[in-house]
């Protein structure tokens, strides 16, 4: 016990080191915590309810600031986070959140033009400093129509310097569409000497120097597998031009060279995470069993058994002895929810005699395939001496055997040799990607990785990626020149400054041409090889990419103000920059507007028809068979949007006064669904209700707009 005993002494020394360094570096900024306290005061009102008062000084090799924090004392109220560059006294950032307590009135909302002009103003008295170097971005972000939760507008200005974009640096600010007020600010700035860049190649060069290193590559894309598949991704392996270069394709602005930082390595971690367990399946048969229960029992009968498994392993794996098989599952695949595996797990606890072991393993339980290992042992986790040329010589024999007929269809990926930055110390294992070929095409999504042991040279982890997908002809295909200029169009060789980090723990900004998309448009990185359509990272069409919308057809009309906040939401963009107001709507368009209005419009992105009438379904706003191409009514419009209400218990209640007794439209089965529409304030500025009238889409962004200032149950 007396070994573990810290004395006074020695505490007094301890606290020293720990807390001396920091008071002292916070006493020797050149602004003080009352100073910080005193600026964040100045540009921003405390509410009252925040009384507790927390302050943090944080210093590190870029930056020393105040971190300054308000909140109540149960911290129910919300907070307010403020940040102060100990240096030159500016506010580095802001964050506020309070509770929201009342439902969104539109009415009340400022407009997107008087967030901007509102934001404009907070930057340049916040960024005083910087403001000359800032330019505004047009982002196209979304504001999604929340009942509840704030009405926020987002905004970003970019910073140049030299007449050049600085990429990183700039403002972002948040302005609250019911108070104007600023509730979000960051500014980055990276204080770094700016290279001059009269010495700078000429864009002819560049694009010459681009052409020259490929770095465009054809190659497919497949589904990612960051997350499940679904009917519309399996076996669409997708054909795309793409950047595959250490680079990222970008050139050294003054040398005119491909730029790798120096910092950059090939990561030897391995891409397979093991997923949970599951519970074994039950055998009692004394009940009886529904279709799709036997369907599961016929399936698993035709799985291989975990000593079957287990046999697969030990074939090309040596287990020490000691090492105890501790778990197996039986699993589906996450990603393709067809297959199964099975999930084994070996253990041995270290002793005097020798170190810890463990391995996981996976194998298909349908085939029998050996897909993936992973082992770690303690005796042999120190490097060795085997060069890399040596361990890929190893990684090749040992896919020769275990899959001899995919060795012939993988390639060493030179991408990643590429980028292998002689490591010092030695490392412990040298990692080799095989990346699949078809036709002579990569599809760097699929194929074998492998690590070696530089200490003896075993494989100490092996990856098989592999689907029995379809990919498409690549007869058709542009040839390199062609996509090399369609690429360009979409993302033209910029001069900019990039940040890069230096030995100091700091950054350094150079000068570079690198492609470039116009800013503020969103998720552009390949194109298709055929069509050369814009694509994501994950192969789908930029188009479908959700964003804010702006008409030029509405000036004038007595829907203008719920259009636009539609056309912000991204909703009912289906003409582009018209809205074609006038236009009669279907009931498929209809409902998508409003699942995007409720949910979300990312919540619903890139679903089709189907879909969208059984999402509704399942929220009662329809019932049965319904034609999706049927164009809406008024009678029609009200009573679905008293459904998505849940307000069709009351409307079906016989004590409603018909507003319009004149109208014949108007009946004992639905009078109380249009005097709740009256009443609610959503049915179109007039005097009659006339309900077998086709609506237009005019009408349908003015009624449901204002549905969702309805207070809800």
């Amino acid at each position: 016990m007396g070994k573990h005993k810290i004395t006074g002494g020695l505490l007094v020394i301890v606290m020293l080191v720990v807390f001396f360094p920091i008071t002292l570096a916070a006493a020797e900024t050149k602004v003080s915590l009352e100073d910080a306290i005193l600026t964040a005061r100045s540009h921003f009102d405390i509410p009252e309810a925040f009384d507790n008062f927390r302050s943090e000084f944080e210093s590190n090799s870029q930056r020393q600031c105040w971190s300054l924090n308000w909140s109540d004392e149960e911290n129910q109220k919300g907070n307010l986070h403020i940040q102060v560059d100990a240096t030159s006294g500016e506010i580095i950032s802001m964050h506020l959140w309070t509770p929201e307590k009342e439902q969104a009135d539109y009415n009340k909302v400022i407009s997107l033009s008087q967030a901007r002009a509102a934001a404009r103003e907070a930057v340049k008295r916040l960024a005083a400093n910087h403001f000359e170097n800032l330019q505004a971005v047009e982002t196209r972000e979304l504001v999604p129509l929340n009942k509840y939760g704030p009405v926020t507008y987002r905004f970003f200005w970019q910073r140049y310097a030299n007449g050049v974009i600085v990429t990183g640096d700039g403002v972002s600010i948040e302005i609250d569409g019911r108070t104007g007020k600023v509730t979000g600010y960051d500014l980055n700035w990276t204080a770094a000497d700016l290279p001059g860049i009269t010495k700078a190649i000429s864009l002819e060069q560049a694009h010459q120097n681009f052409q020259r290193e490929n770095f465009l590559q054809k190659q497919y894309l497949t589904a990612s597998p960051v997350r499940p598949l679904n009917k519309e991704d399996k076996n669409s392996p997708r054909l795309v031009y793409k950047i595959y270069h250490p680079s990222n394709g970008v050139i050294d602005a003054i040398s005119g060279q491909p730029f790798i930082p120096e910092q950059q390595k090939y990561s030897a971690a391995d891409g397979m995470g093991m997923p949970a367990g599951m519970k074994e399946a039950s055998r009692e048969e004394n009940t009886r069993l529904t279709p799709q229960e036997v369907q599961e029992m016929e399936k698993i009968k035709k799985l291989i058994t975990r000593e079957q498994a287990v046999d697969k392993v030990n074939h090309w794996v040596d287990i020490p002895l000691g090492a105890q098989l501790e778990t197996w599952h039986l699993l589906r695949d996450w990603y393709d929810q067809d297959q199964w595996y099975w999930n084994l797990r070996w253990e041995r606890e270290a002793d005097d005699n020798r170190g810890a072991f463990s391995m996981w393993a996976r194998v298909n339980a349908f085939t029998g395939q050996l897909q993936s290992f992973n082992i770690y042992e303690e005796d042999n986790n120190q490097p060795g001496d085997m060069d890399r040329k040596r361990a890929a010589g190893v990684a090749e024999e040992f896919i020769k055997g275990i899959e001899p007929q995919l060795s012939r269809q993988v390639m060493l990926d030179p991408y990643t040799e590429n980028i292998i930055v002689k490591q010092k110390p030695q490392p412990r294992q040298w990692s080799f990607d095989f990346v699949r070929q078809v036709e002579g095409i990569s599809c760097p999504g699929e194929g074998i990785r492998v690590e070696v042991s530089t200490a003896d040279g075993k494989i100490t982890s092996y990856n098989l990626t592999w689907s029995e997908s379809e990919f498409p002809s690549a007869v058709k295909s542009m040839n390199q020149a062609q996509a090399e200029q369609v690429f360009l169009e979409y993302a033209p060789l910029t001069l900019c400054y990039i940040k890069v980090y230096n030995n100091r723990g700091s950054h350094d900004l150079k000068l570079v041409y690198r492609p470039l998309p116009a800013l503020g448009q969103p998720g552009f990185a390949s194109i298709d090889a055929v069509s050369g359509e814009k694509l994501s990272w994950e192969g789908k069409p930029v188009s479908q990419y959700p964003t804010s919308l702006s008409f030029n057809d509405i000036a004038g009309h007595y829907a203008e103000k719920e259009i636009r906040l539609l056309g912000q939401a991204g909703l009912m963009g289906e003409y582009g920059a018209q809205f074609r107001p006038g236009e009669s709507i279907s009931l498929i368009t209809f409902l998508r507007a409003m699942l995007g209005a409720s949910d979300g419009l990312y919540s619903i992105n890139g679903w089709d028809d189907e879909s969208i009438l059984k999402r509704c379904r399942e929220k009662g706003w329809i019932s049965g068979e319904v034609n999706p191409q049927e164009q809406v009514s008024r009678k029609m419009l009200i009573k679905t949007i008293i459904r998505s209400l849940q307000l069709d218990y009351i409307a079906g209640k016989n004590i409603f006064v018909n507003p319009f007794p004149e109208d014949a439209t108007v009946t004992d089965a639905n009078r109380g669904y249009v005097a709740l529409a009256q009443v609610l304030g959503f049915l179109r500025p007039g005097t009659d209700f006339n309900g077998l009238e086709t609506i237009t889409r005019g009408e349908t962004a003015y009624s449901l707009a204002r549905s969702l200032q309805v207070p809800v149950r």
